[in-house]
């Protein structure tokens, strides 16, 4: 577990299971995150539900971001052993922060955490992204991703490391 002060918030990094969280308690979350973006989140609280127990099925990394009061705010999912039809890669199938805790360095310390996961892992990080989220497009590309395809409304973003 690490602490940052963010902010003049306290927020702790833990994983899933440090927690004790399960995929129902991040369903609030998850579903505020994309309140913005509906149209890449899932359409239901069960959707949702059945979406984050996938995760914690199909993850190597599963890192949460908890307030003072122990509230979840943000989490990030990574998967150093996913093997796709484009190959094998470190993939990183989920990373989400409430909008109130946006712009506060939470979303990047917990993108860092899961790309220096997977890096012990892979020379590839690979994740998709909705084709007109434009807030994480102009993130993927600062950070070092680019566009390597799409499938219907998504794309496909790959960064190669050194």
């Amino acid at each position: 577990m690490t602490d940052t002060k963010h902010k003049q918030e306290k927020i702790q990094y833990v994983t899933l299971e440090e927690s004790g969280m399960e995929p129902a308690d991040l369903v609030d979350l998850y579903m505020e995150a994309y309140a913005d973006l509906p149209e890449y989140g899932e359409p239901t609280r069960k959707d949702a539900l059945d979406y984050l127990e996938w995760l914690r099925d199909h993850h190597t990394l599963f890192e949460i971001a908890l307030n003072e009061e122990g509230k979840p705010v943000g989490f990030v999912v990574a998967d150093a052993n996913w093997f796709s039809r484009f190959g094998r890669g470190g993939h990183i199938h989920e990373w989400v922060v409430h909008p109130a805790y946006r712009h506060k360095g939470i979303g990047k310390k917990l993108f860092d955490d899961a790309v220096r996961h997977l890096s012990k892992y892979h020379n590839k990080i690979i994740l998709w992204a909705g084709e007109h989220n434009e807030r994480a497009r102009r993130f993927y590309e600062r950070y070092g991703f680019h566009p390597e395809g799409k499938y219907k409304k998504w794309i496909r973003w790959v960064m190669e490391l050194k």
